[in-house]
């Protein structure tokens, strides 16, 4: 049965898993553990005190159910994995090649025979160019049936879109960029044709039990403790009777070995996480600045989860591929391994399948780009305008690339911004430093009527690489418009709650934007009779103006309006809302609003302080300022500290 442990202590958890539990997933956002559990596994919880919730009773009856209906239809068994690598090769024969690099354990053995096949994408395919390299590698697991898809996807993204789309066209000239769809062929057919939860390979283990734990067969921290793999030839994490035991993780080791790969991406499933070293203990590597901006970086495009062990993102675990890929620094080059753990379940649901294949696509172009350790460029967003004469100042934000070989020293004086009118003749300017960290800004000039400005921006290393915005400039590049400005600003803002009649005073506040810039905002608001307006003021990004009524009055209803208009040529009205008006009462009681007015007073001690806090939640629906002990650190020990309330009239209660 499949259950769910859900309060795991963490020493009752390492003796758990030093049972050799067969883990399907850990979510480290609710810190509950998915376990496929035998009846000893079940006996092991109990005697630890470990709760858990079976969610799967009848595991069998699963796997019929979907055998049935055909869900393995869906997906790349060995042959098919085969097939789509020889299609590539043959439709592509310059960009692509398809490698034998080992053999399955049954093929060894005489039993089958399933390679384990890899595919190169370059522009010259043929050549080993000193070009940065890449792995994309899926299928450790068996049972893992998603990771495949991952693969091949990105080998038909990269090759049918050469040529078309810049960026990958970039990348393939660019990189050497190897994609290996299952490093465990014989396990992959298994789960397809005979036990949809087979995990390791088909080692026959000589005592009735079968399979390696593949991704506890690597050579560093190998069998490090029985807490992150198991000696038990049972255990789904069994680590194999020694390093490099089984033909399978051998053919990876060689590949490393005679080949300078810089990142490798091994897909797993599931939990949605970046993981990365180290995995034997809780603790961080040299280098964990380096993982956290490279899964950080990922993680931007499809809000996985980063992190490692130490950071409580994952289980202990030794033995494993991105282990032996960043520790073993001898026989081969470092290797920034990260695992990549997809979606949510082994089987997802088939309209799952291309939504947690396309999540994965830009992350994974993007650690393809990073190998090539150029320097980073950012645009930042150049609104369009209706000013013909210019200038128009382009910002952008250059920094060092992410270090994985040669840290990279910029070069300001090489850092332009180029720029065309008609997207055929190109001017450039050197770009300046700005007061902001890491932003540089240079200008165009007027463009002199309405059309388009084209633009990119390069920004140079000292040792000669370059980086760009777009990433393939100048085959791609950003621009925006010289134009007539039809839009209105836009209005955010809460509706002020029913409010005090001790005030009289009543601030609104809102947000405006325009891309022409917001010429003036105005308030007007309304009792029963005239309309008044006010002015809204900037205060740093939002407006504020102040409704005053005198006197105010118990029992009415303030109705009121807000309107903005931008500074272009057609001066755009815009106003809030569309329809009706927001509207607050005016109430016969005291409102305490801490955000405009202390109002409490502390009466003894010193702890207590009225303030924006320094910790807490990022957005306050209510505003900012609080009454706290203390606003930025701790409050005293064996403190005194009494607030009190302003008198209340309690004679009408």
């Amino acid at each position: 049965m499949r259950v769910k442990v859900t309060d795991p202590n963490s020493q009752a958890m390492r003796e758990f898993l030093r049972a050799g539990p067969d883990v399907a997933g850990y979510d480290p956002r609710s810190h509950t553990l998915v376990v496929f559990a035998r009846a000893r596994d079940l006996q092991k919880l109990k005697d630890l005190g470990l709760g858990y919730e079976v969610e799967i009773e009848n595991l069998a009856a699963v796997e019929r159910q979907m055998r049935t209906s055909g869900y393995f239809d869906h997906f790349h068994d060995y042959a098919r994995c085969k097939q789509e690598l020889e299609w590539a090769e043959t439709n592509y024969p310059e960009l692509a090649k398809v490698y034998d690099i080992g053999d399955g354990w049954e093929k060894t053995q005489g039993l089958a025979d399933r390679d384990i096949l890899a595919i190169k994408i370059s522009d010259n395919v043929e050549q080993e160019e000193n070009e940065p390299e890449v792995l994309i590698l899926s299928n450790h697991h068996a049972r893992e049936i998603i990771t495949p898809e991952i693969a091949v996807y990105m080998i038909h993204y990269l090759l049918e879109n050469y040529g078309k789309d810049p960026y990958v066209t970039y990348l393939v000239d660019h990189r050497q960029i190897w994609i290996i769809p299952t490093m465990n062929p014989d396990g992959l057919d298994y789960v397809f044709y005979h036990d949809r939860w087979w995990r390791k390979n088909r080692r026959d283990n000589g005592d009735g039990s079968f399979g390696v734990d593949l991704n506890r067969n690597y050579a560093y921290k190998w069998g490090y403790n029985d807490v992150g793999s198991s000696p038990d030839p049972s255990s789904n994490i069994y680590r194999g009777t020694g390093p490099f035991s089984e033909p399978e993780t051998q053919a990876i080791r060689s590949l490393c070995d005679s080949h300078h790969f810089r990142i490798i991406l091994s897909y797993h499933s599931y939990s949605q996480l970046y993981l990365y070293p180290w995995g034997y203990v809780a603790k961080n590597t040299p280098d964990n600045y380096v993982f956290v901006a490279l899964a950080d970086s990922m993680a931007h495009y499809n809000g996985y989860l980063p992190g490692n062990v130490a950071s409580g993102a994952i289980y202990l675990t030794n033995g494993d591929s991105d282990d032996w890929f960043y520790g073993e620094q001898t026989e081969k080059n470092k290797i920034f391994g990260l695992t990549v753990e997809v979606g949510t379940s082994f089987h997802p649901d088939t309209t799952q399948i291309m939504p947690q294949i396309l999540e994965n696509l830009w992350p994974n172009l993007y650690a393809i780009w990073a190998v090539g350790e150029e320097p980073i460029v950012s645009v930042l967003h150049v609104p369009n305008t209706e000013n013909a004469n210019g200038p128009y100042r382009v910002r952008a934000r250059i920094q060092p690339a992410i270090t994985l070989t040669d840290s990279c020293v910029l070069d300001p004086e090489r850092f332009f911004l180029h720029y065309s009118f008609d997207g055929a003749t190109w001017d450039s300017v050197q770009m300046a430093a700005t007061d902001s960290v890491d932003v540089y800004a240079a200008s165009v000039p007027g463009r002199g009527s309405m059309g388009p400005v084209y633009f990119y921006v390069t920004a140079w290393s000292v040792d000669g690489r370059c980086g760009a915005w777009p990433r393939p400039a100048p085959a791609a590049v950003d621009s925006f418009l010289v134009t007539e400005d039809l839009v209105a600003p836009t209005i955010s803002h809460n509706p002020l709650p029913d409010q005090s009649v001790y005030s009289g005073a009543y601030k609104v506040v809102a947000r405006l934007y325009d891309d022409s810039g917001i010429d003036s905002a105005w308030v007007e608001y309304w009792l029963d009779g005239p309309v008044f307006a006010v002015p809204l003021v900037r205060e740093g990004d939002t407006f504020v103006g102040t409704i005053r009524l005198n006197p105010p009055v118990a029992g009415e209803t303030v109705h009121y309006r807000i309107y903005a208009r931008d500074a272009s040529a057609h001066q755009n009205l815009a106003v809030a809302p569309r329809d009706g008006a927001y509207e607050f009462r005016i109430l016969d009681y005291r409102i305490f609003d801490l955000e405009s007015d202390s109002l409490l007073q502390p009466v003894s001690g010193t702890d207590w302080e009225w303030g924006v806090p320094t910790s807490g939640p990022r957005v306050a629906h209510s505003g900012s300022r609080v009454w706290a002990t203390k606003l930025d650190g701790k409050y005293s020990n064996n403190a005194d500290d009494r607030l009190n309330t302003p008198p209340i009239d309690l004679r009408a209660a």
